[in-house]
């Protein structure tokens, strides 16, 4: 006990010292510094009364040299008096003494009783009327300085200070009671000669003594001496003595103005060793003042210190007693198990704290080590269930997409019934998979990142036709721009990034509202040899949120548990997409603007497989002509930016049609080799048509609706293919265009000699598909006469031989089916050999077929062409003629060269 108690006793003595000698000398300092501070700014009232007095002075010497010229003294004293006026402003303004107050007063007093009356003046100042009114405040001030320069030093340079205050008033006294005599040469009383001497005696020069101002001595001196003081002051004596001899009769012989430029050459000097006083007397004070000021801050410091220090002790004292009842408590507790477990424990070694701390880590590292091994055998069954749930979210999502698809089509009452109650389990399937990989991340709090080797371009592909059928149900256009130069195959975590970029487009989805759009980005911003800076950025183009909703939503991103919606976004998937980029090293960004959309964006920097060595993994359509049909100029998507970005980087040629170019000009233009179009532009009855009648290979960029909404055999594209589109869709349409039309310019060359003597008949009004039907069978070989309507076609075949017809059935003045009316008419009547009829329409179906060949017409092509069908057609119909008339034209040349006529003809 005695022992704890020196221990104590030594702490505390220090603390207690530190505390009273910082609070004695801290009190102190601060009282010194605030008399400093006091003593300036009496300095400064001081300064300011002493200019105020010399300025009044000067005004009453103007008066008393101005009093016989009393018509222009007020102009004459105007300056004067100015200045009086403004160093009395000055002191208002300045001062916080209030009792500088009655100064105002005071002067008004003295201009008031002197007026324009120099007598009057004078008598003032002999009389001492003006040192009563004004000397008091000045000696007033004089007197707190002395009081103060004893408590702080500077004692002599303010005892100076004070002595040349008063020669330079009495300088000031003198040079007004003299110019007043001089101006009006009038006789000094005696009573003012009495005044006048004793100014005299009070203006002298003060003799210096070195050891009362050692450090401005040198300079004093110097002043003192200086040969125009010592000249101004023998000149100032002669005039005195020239006075003092003429003082009965007044005919002095000096001259005011000489007198008043003297006084004042005098007085300059005396101001300037005030001046020289207040500057030393100011840096002195400074020096105390910033010196006090230190000493009060350290004694602060010092004094919190102590108190800091006190309560440290304190609250040491309380911890220890405090562990001391814990360590008590534990060693009765450790005792009541050891004797319910018939284990000795010594209650010395318990009550031992490094004993009891040894005993207690050692069943903590042995409970610690058995919960660890629980914790990591939890954690891969964890895993593999997240794992295994993860892998089957994105098939479950097709296949509700595409049960949703099938519910749109025909079915019948029993397959309804089959198709809804697969939809209804695999909904339950899925809101059971959802649970499951959200309360996993929930409780998998450290999200460890597992990174292995995966196709990023399969996998972004993957993701976003996921959304394809949630997008076309809510009419949102979905875009996906996937660069093009990534590389094929990254190493990172993709069933994180795939929970990360899945989390993002689905609250994109939820945000956006009908007919808006949602685009995800992933871009490539910076690659070396080892890795790829990725950006992934999800828009869309909802209500946006305003800089207040941005707070909260990324104030909730640390809310646990959260559950909170705000505009769609579901706060805990976006505050879990948060943790998982961070532990992937990027950062989740929002930015948004109000009605204008929200912007969610990270970057990410993954390791490149070594198994990447491919460069560029497509293949190369360079010179393939791809059409864009839109139906204005208006239209500015970014899913149109990402077509013509993936075709002209596959080599294309990219080129937009508006439909007014395509449908409402006559001009002709030249057609690509397939023609991208939105299904969504041509919904409407007669547009898909329009379209087929165009003459080149459509592709078709359609949705689930939309697709399940047309007969699949009414209309042929080349191509139909569903939203969103991505590199890998565009890939399979060029290479089908591409390999279809190297086989058709491999066909049409070797059957070109084949169909060379064969002569077609084209009836069609519009001229672009004359053109383009008229293209594609002179690549056959054929010659291709064209007619605009029935009528003439009726003409053309009356009047030359054709081999085969192809029949337009809509058409203006004589329709197709009229015009083979006509045709087959005239061919039995004359009995002339029948020329094949094809119809050329849109969209025939098997009743319309059958119709056209009970007309005569011989057969159908659909619109547009399939040069397979065509040529096929040809060699049908045409073949046996071509060989016919080759045969016919080689019996008539042989029958022309056996003719005697021959001969005589060449």
């Amino acid at each position: 006990m005695f022992k704890k108690m020196m221990q104590l006793l030594i702490i505390v003595l220090p603390i207690t010292i530190l505390f009273t000698a910082s609070s004695y000398i801290g009190y102190h300092a601060w009282q010194k510094y605030h008399t400093a501070a006091d003593l300036k700014a009496q300095l400064n009232n001081a300064k300011l009364l002493q200019s105020f007095e010399h300025s009044l002075l000067n005004e009453i010497v103007c008066v008393a040299t101005m009093s016989e010229h009393k018509d222009i003294m007020a102009k004459v004293c105007s300056k004067t008096k100015k200045t009086t006026d403004e160093f009395m402003q000055q002191i208002m303004y300045q001062t916080n003494d209030k009792s500088l107050y009655r100064l105002e007063k005071v002067l008004y007093n003295i201009r008031h009783s002197i007026k324009d009356s120099g007598v009057t003046a004078v008598e003032k100042l002999v009389n001492g009327d003006l040192d009563k009114q004004m000397k008091k405040f000045l000696q007033f001030y004089t007197s707190k300085l002395k009081t103060y320069s004893n408590d702080i030093g500077e004692k002599e340079s303010i005892r100076l200070y004070g002595e040349i205050s008063d020669i330079s008033y009495a300088t000031e006294s003198e040079k007004a009671l003299v110019a007043y005599y001089l101006s009006l040469k009038k006789p000094i009383p005696a009573k003012n000669l009495i005044y006048w001497g004793n100014v005299v005696s009070a203006s002298e020069i003060p003799e210096m003594n070195k050891n009362h101002i050692f450090s401005l001595y040198a300079k004093l001196e110097k002043i003192w001496q200086d040969q125009k003081l010592q000249s101004t002051l023998r000149s100032i004596e002669d005039i005195r003595m020239d006075i003092m001899s003429h003082t009965s009769s007044g005919n002095y012989k000096s001259d005011v103005a000489q007198w008043v430029d003297l006084v004042n050459k005098k007085q300059k000097v005396l101001n300037s060793v005030e001046v020289l006083l207040l500057n030393d007397i100011f840096n002195g004070v400074d020096k105390r003042i910033q010196k006090e000021f230190w000493v009060s801050l350290l004694s602060l410091v010092s004094f919190l210190l102590s108190i800091l220090a006190f309560f440290i002790l304190i609250r040491y004292y309380r911890n220890t007693n405090a562990q001391k009842g814990l360590l008590d408590d534990l060693a009765s507790k450790v005792r009541d198990i050891s004797e319910n477990n018939q284990t000795a424990v010594e209650k010395e070694s318990i009550e031992d704290p490094k004993l009891a701390y040894d005993y207690v880590l050692s069943n903590y590292r042995e409970l610690h080590d058995k919960e660890k091994k629980a914790s990591e055998e939890n954690k891969i069954k964890n895993n593999f269930i997240a794992n295994t749930f993860y892998e089957i979210r994105t098939p479950l999502n097709g296949i509700l997409g595409y049960i949703k698809l099938l519910k749109e089509t025909s079915l019948n009452i029993e397959q309804s019934d089959f198709v809804s109650i697969i939809e209804n389990n695999s909904e339950n399937l899925n809101k059971l998979v959802s649970k499951v990989t959200t309360q996993h991340t929930i409780i998998d709090k450290k999200l460890e990142i597992q990174n292995s080797t995966f196709n990023l371009i399969k996998k972004m592909e993957s993701i976003v036709e996921t959304f394809a059928i949630k997008a076309d149900r809510k009419d949102i256009v979905l875009g996906a721009f996937i660069d093009p130069v990534l590389p094929e195959k990254v190493i990172g975590d993709a069933m994180r990034l795939s929970q990360v970029l899945t989390n993002l487009i689905n609250n994109a989805l939820e945000s956006a509202s009908a007919y808006g759009t949602v685009d995800l980005f992933v871009e490539k911003m910076h690659t070396d040899s080892n890795s790829t800076t990725i950006k992934f950025l999800v828009k869309d183009s909802g209500i946006g949120f305003d800089p207040e909703e941005l707070v909260s939503i990324f104030a909730a991103f640390n809310e646990p548990n959260s559950r909170k919606i705000i505009s769609g976004i579901d706060i805990q998937n976006l505050g879990i997409s948060d943790r998982i980029i961070k532990r992937m090293g990027g950062k989740l960004e929002i930015e948004s603007k109000k009605g204008e959309g929200t912007i969610f964006f990270f970057t990410l920097t993954l390791e490149k497989s070594n198994k990447t060595v491919q460069e560029n993994i497509y293949p190369d359509f360079k010179d393939l002509r791809v059409g864009l049909a839109l139906p204005s100029r208006e239209v500015d998507r970014q899913i149109d930016k990402n077509l013509e970005f993936y075709v002209t980087y596959l080599g294309g040629v990219f080129k937009i049609y508006y439909h007014d170019e395509l449908f409402g000009s006559e001009e002709e233009i030249e057609l690509p080799d397939v023609m991208l179009v939105y299904h969504n532009y041509a919904r409407l009855e007669g547009e898909l048509e329009a379209f087929l009648n165009l003459g080149c290979k459509i592709a078709l960029i359609t949705t689930g609706t939309l697709r399940s909404r047309i007969d699949s055999d009414k209309y042929y594209f080349s191509n139909i293919v569903y939203s969103p589109i991505t590199m890998s869709k565009i890939v399979r349409i060029l290479a089908k265009s591409k390999l279809e039309q190297t086989r058709i310019a491999q066909e049409a060359d070797q059957n070109s000699k084949e169909f060379e003597n064969i002569h077609a008949l084209v009836v069609e009004d519009n001229v672009i598909s004359q053109k383009l039907i008229k293209n594609d069978l002179e690549k056959f070989g054929l010659k291709v006469t064209v007619a605009s309507n029935g009528q003439e076609a009726f003409e053309m075949r009356r009047e030359n031989d054709f081999d085969i017809i192809f029949m337009d059935i809509d058409m203006p003045v004589m329709d197709g089916i009229e015009t083979t009316r006509k045709i087959l008419y005239y061919e039995g009547i004359n009995q002339f050999k029948h020329v094949p009829i094809i119809a050329l329409a849109v969209n025939v179906v098997d009743d319309e077929q059958e119709k056209y060949k009970k007309i005569g017409m011989d057969d159908t092509i659909t619109k547009p062409f399939d040069l397979g069908k065509v040529e096929r057609v040809i060699q049908k119909y045409c073949i046996d003629l071509a060989k016919e008339r080759e045969a016919s034209e080689e019996n008539d040349l042989i029958a022309k060269v056996l003719s005697e006529n021959f001969l005589k003809e060449e």
